[in-house]
């Protein structure tokens, strides 16, 4: 159980610090909007490689900071009845909703991103928007590995959820 704990704990902190290391991407982001808008409106002298830059930089830190995310259980719910059942009923509901919903649809996309990551080095595949016609593949690389750490992520909520479930001994994230 010590062993399983420390490798839960290892996919844990690689999805914490994922998720970290994007945020830095963020100031990048914001100003590069933020510059793109100046220029545009203050002196009519719009860039030309801003949209590209901004939806690769929020892409990126979009898919990365999925699994950080979900490991600090921070994803969307219906807390209608959710918030009211006990722990071992949440858990419950998670592994049934990861089975059925979760590893499906990660596992599919997963193995479609690969696919489409590894055309786009083949082709050195560029962008047909903007001006100056940026590289995709580093881009389009990105989303295979984010679902990679999102599946690791999932399976690491997945298990943590099953010990709650059958109440063997509950292995915490700060274990």
């Amino acid at each position: 159980m010590e062993a399983l704990g420390r490798v839960l704990h290892r996919i844990e902190t690689v999805s914490e610090w994922s998720g970290k290391l994007v945020s830095w991407l963020l100031p990048v982001l914001i100003g590069t909007v933020t510059y793109d808008v100046a220029m545009r409106y203050l002196f009519s002298a719009p860039t030309k490689w801003s949209y590209d830059v901004s939806y690769m930089l929020g892409g990126t830190v979009y898919v990365v900071g999925l699994a950080h995310i979900l490991a600090r259980k921070e994803n969307v719910r219906v807390d209608i009845f959710y918030s009211r059942f006990s722990a071992r009923t949440k858990s419950l509901v998670d592994t049934v909703f990861s089975l059925v919903f979760f590893f499906p649809l990660v596992v599919a996309l997963f193995v479609h991103s690969v696919d489409q990551a590894w055309a786009s080095w083949i082709l050195r595949e560029t962008s047909q928007v903007g001006w100056w016609h940026p590289p995709l593949y580093p881009f389009k690389a990105v989303l295979p590995i984010a679902l990679l750490l999102l599946l690791m992520q999932g399976l690491a909520t997945f298990v943590r959820d099953l010990l709650q479930v059958f109440r063997l001994r509950t292995v915490s994230a700060n274990d």
